[in-house]
């Protein structure tokens, strides 16, 4: 059900009451069955109205993830076994659309009838009518899109789907088509299978070279998030395509419209993979090193199980304060962060076929050093490409040590050491 469905509807309440249940909402979606129903009780403190209204919102939200935590874009072997959601009445462009997919941050995406071959799937995204784009603005959108995706055409292994339409609708507004790819998200992918670290790090590494081909020809995807990272079968093995390369960069960079951009990101979109300077006041157009922080972020929350920073505290935030604890708020290491989550760690390893007490040990290594020099908050300090990023997971894949550290790990070192420093 798209998110609009079964948002809060602020006129019958006032803003206070909204704002409370909004986040006894966000916060009751970390539980499931019995434990969630423990958590209202508690947390409404035996107001059955206020339970009421926050129990209205979740009986959209009975599925085992969180609805925060699905895909912009599902992805599967075979239409039939999409959620039933609504299906579009109307053609876009020359497609007919089949089933609604989902809604993310930059618009609403469909499985659609590809017209030029009658046995193959696209997906077509219409862009959001909040977003407000003028004739012009989505001229200038339409043609950024079509000039990345000849760029990477250019390429001899195309990182992403193949671009089939982009253009203007009479009603206002643009759509893009790619051809339909089925796979699985990352994430759920890995967690489904049970996927070791080393196996999530060589997948991982497909989602660089992705990245590092595109710069290589001068395109940024402006909007990695790990619903568009997905995993499909090459014969028996697995391997990682991007999808979305134009569309988040068109839109970020639309510098007039870039506040509308980021709410609809926060509202609908994994907010906590943005770096600090895209969320930003200073308005800036998209740099790969954006991209490198989302790497980061994805690699992150593979190895750790969870994202640098709480999804649900950012969205408590709101737009007014969450690009501070973005520009501000150290990151965990990733070994901190597995270790904080003492509820569902054990769940975590599992998922990784280790124990958490091998796992965490394992993030105190090189490894955990990698994302959090991605996660810098200095663009300058990150890596300066996806592919020098790539070359330290293979070298700890080898065995070898790393010989970048995390920035501020050295500093930390030499502070304690100088605890024990005699005095001269």
């Amino acid at each position: 059900m798209p998110r609009s469905d079964y948002a809060i509807p602020k006129t019958t309440l006032d803003s206070e009451r909204f704002k409370l249940v909004r986040e006894i909402f966000l916060d009751a979606q970390r539980f499931r069955g019995a434990a969630r129903q423990a958590f209202l009780s508690q947390r409404c403190g035996g107001d059955p109205s206020l339970q009421k209204q926050v129990a209205d919102l979740l009986q959209h939200d009975d599925s085992d993830t969180s609805v925060l935590d699905r895909p912009i874009i599902r992805t599967v072997d075979e239409p039939s076994v999409i959620s039933r959601t609504r299906v579009p009445r109307e053609p876009v462009g020359r497609f007919k659309l089949l089933q609604v997919l989902g809604e993310g941050s930059s618009g609403v995406t469909s499985l659609a009838q590809n017209p030029d071959a009658k046995t193959r799937r696209a997906v077509v995204k219409v862009i959001h009518s909040r977003l407000a784009l003028s004739a012009s603005e989505s001229d200038d959108a339409i043609s950024r899109i079509q000039v990345d995706h000849r760029s990477l055409a250019s390429l001899r292994q195309h990182p992403s789907p193949r671009l089939l339409d982009c253009a203007k609708l009479e009603k206002g507004g643009f759509y893009v088509a790619t051809d339909f790819v089925p796979g699985e998200p990352i994430l759920q992918y890995c967690d489904r299978v049970r996927a070791p670290i080393r196996t999530r790090l060589l997948l991982f590494l497909d989602a660089c070279e992705a990245i590092n081909a595109a710069h290589q020809c001068g395109v940024i995807h402006a909007g990695l998030v790990p619903g568009n990272a997905i995993v499909r079968m090459a014969g028996d093995v697995p391997t990682v395509m991007l999808l979305d390369f134009g569309v988040a960069r068109a839109l970020h960079d639309l510098l007039g419209h870039r506040r509308a951009w980021i709410e609809m990101r926060l509202a609908h979109g994994a907010v906590e993979y943005l770096a600090p300077e895209q969320a930003a006041d200073e308005p800036r157009l998209a740099e790969s090193a954006s991209d490198i922080y989302a790497l980061g972020a994805l690699l992150y929350e593979l190895i750790a199980g969870a994202a640098p920073f709480d999804r649900f505290a950012l969205r408590r935030a709101g737009i007014g304060d969450f690009p501070r604890i973005l520009a501000e708020q150290n990151v965990l290491d990733p070994a901190d962060r597995l270790a904080e989550l003492t509820d569902r760690s054990i769940e975590i390893a599992d998922r990784r076929s280790t124990s958490t007490r091998d796992l965490i040990a394992e993030l105190r290594k090189d490894l955990g050093g990698i994302p959090m020099k991605a996660l810098c908050k200095s663009a300058s300090s990150r890596y300066p490409s996806a592919s020098a990023m790539a070359d330290d997971i293979r070298t700890y894949l080898d065995g070898k040590p790393i010989g970048t550290v995390a920035p501020g790990l050295g500093d930390r070192v030499r502070r304690l050491m100088g605890r024990f420093r005699p005095n001269k």
